[in-house]
């Protein structure tokens, strides 16, 4: 196995995996474009929330005399630069992390690329309040599995780059190691899964990645 997959292996097995999610009860679209007047193909889309931790400082307020004896200290006025002041009743002296859940909404899809002959996944994310995810914030999608990894590699591995059917700004993971990547994974995999899953195979390998999983159901 070479590690790609053509069209029409693509489209029939995207077509079938759709016909899986609806009877899970997933949320995956399968939608239509054309690519030349008569002729259409397709596409996978799916939109989700996502819950996750993002952290935060918060401060915490004390008292201190208008006169400070000598010894005292307020923390390093490198780390605390809200503490010039000394000559008010209550100073902000201490910043302590926490973490809170955030919701995110995203949208994926899955493409089909003639140029590289695998699947691409194509996502954005905004959060709650509508505000777009900005490149450094991508790493909120990431699970704690792969978020080393990706991290890492974001600079690389996800890019900005217009949408191939919506002419949209999107980030995509770049395909250009998933033909090495199924290559890699298809000694591993079931005949079934060589043949007749490639798509599955791959999403469950990729997507989970970007905040995406897949339910083992499918793999059924």
């Amino acid at each position: 196995m070479n590690g790609q997959i053509s069209y029409a292996a693509f489209q029939e097995q995207a077509t079938t995996f759709h016909s899986a999610s609806v009877r899970l009860g997933d949320s995956w679209e399968l939608k239509t474009y054309s690519i030349v007047p008569g002729q259409t193909r397709i596409y996978l889309k799916k939109c989700c929330t996502i819950s996750t931790q993002v952290e935060t400082m918060t401060e915490s307020t004390i008292s201190v005399p208008d006169q400070l004896p000598d010894d005292s200290e307020c923390g390093d006025i490198d780390d605390y630069n809200f503490c010039e002041d000394m000559s008010t009743a209550d100073v902000d002296c201490e910043i302590s992390n926490s973490s809170e859940k955030t919701l995110i909404q995203a949208e994926y899809h899955i493409v089909y690329s003639d140029s590289y002959s695998v699947p691409v996944l194509y996502f954005n994310a905004h959060h709650i309040t509508g505000q777009s995810l900005l490149h450094h914030e991508l790493g909120l999608l990431f699970s704690s599995f792969h978020a080393a990894t990706m991290k890492n590699q974001i600079w690389t591995t996800l890019t900005q780059v217009e949408h191939p059917i919506l002419q949209t700004p999107i980030f995509m993971l770049h395909p250009c190691k998933t033909a090495a990547l199924m290559s890699d994974v298809a000694p591993f995999a079931s005949v079934e899964v060589k043949e007749g899953s490639y798509l599955i195979q791959w999403m469950s390998s990729i997507c989970p990645a970007v905040g995406l999983p897949i339910d083992l159901k499918y793999m059924t």
